[in-house]
């Protein structure tokens, strides 16, 4: 039997994840995920007031961890999101999510990423008597909810989130205008997951990659989360026949306790002169 089937997963989360992805957990190993009531804002927040500390994965792990020492549960799970400037594609957006599982008794995590252009993301700055409709439709107000805070402010940043009322944002951009130096605010999305569909749907996709995850038992030792860890790295360029120690050959399937490894899915044989640092400097 699965070392994990039927286990309660501590879940700290303050915006409504585990309603989106408890039911794969139960149907897929009979696992339970348990709501933990946490400040998981304390580990940085989307609309600014807290800066992130850590990187994704750390800050996941770190929820984790702090999950299970809450609920006294040796398993826990927490997710975090990047939104922003896609990394690889300029000019465009991407929400990141990053889910990971904390072992605490075997001192272990399991973890996922995925990486989606799909998330309604806006950004805008206005005043008072600004015409907002068009911003509203990209938007996809109010299925998606905003916040506003103000563009030019000395002290504490004062944020009003969750807005998915047309007068309640007014009221909020009067508001927040007059602590504005320049009179103006900023409004744009709330990614907390409870306010974003499109976030949702991708907190979705890596929740059931992590459970593709763990159900993947080392063939060596039995532990949970055997995959793609890493890369093999090693091609020789077809033009000129230099050999790149970089270049990704194929994916490298990885237990995360033992030393046992596989090679996964082939990505290239060869490398392409275009992507040669000889032939295309």
């Amino acid at each position: 039997m699965h070392p994990y089937f039927g286990a309660e997963i501590a879940f700290p989360t303050k915006h409504g994840k585990i309603d989106l992805i408890a039911k794969d957990f139960k149907d897929t190993l009979n696992i339970e995920l348990v709501s933990v009531n946490l400040d998981t804002d304390v580990f940085g927040t989307f609309s600014g007031e807290i800066e992130r500390q850590l990187s994704p994965l750390e800050t996941a792990i770190a929820k984790a961890k702090a999950g299970a020492q809450e609920s006294g549960l040796d398993l826990a799970i927490a997710s975090e999101g990047t939104i922003g400037n896609d990394f690889l594609v300029p000019f465009v957006i991407s929400d990141v999510e990053t889910i990971a599982l904390a072992d605490i008794r075997n001192n272990l995590v399991i973890s996922e990423t995925c990486r989606s252009f799909n998330i309604t993301a806006v950004s805008e700055k206005f005043s008072k008597s600004s015409d907002l409709d068009v911003f509203l439709k990209r938007a996809d107000f109010p299925n998606h909810k905003l916040i506003v805070k103000p563009d030019k402010f000395v002290g504490e940043l004062k944020v009003i989130k969750g807005i998915g009322d047309f007068d309640a944002l007014r009221n909020a951009i009067d508001e927040l205008s007059n602590h504005s130096l320049n009179g103006t605010v900023v409004v744009e999305s709330d990614f907390r997951a409870h306010n974003s569909p499109t976030r949702q749907k991708n907190i979705r996709i890596v929740a059931r990659q992590l459970i593709t995850r763990i159900t993947n038992l080392c063939e060596k030792c039995d532990t949970p989360g055997f995959g793609k860890i890493t890369y093999l790295r090693g091609l020789k360029c077809t033009l000129c026949g230099i050999f790149d120690d970089q270049a990704i050959q194929s994916e490298l399937l990885t237990c995360i306790s033992c030393d046992h490894q596989l090679p996964g899915k082939l990505i290239s044989e060869a490398l392409d002169p275009a992507k040669c640092n000889w032939c295309n400097p």
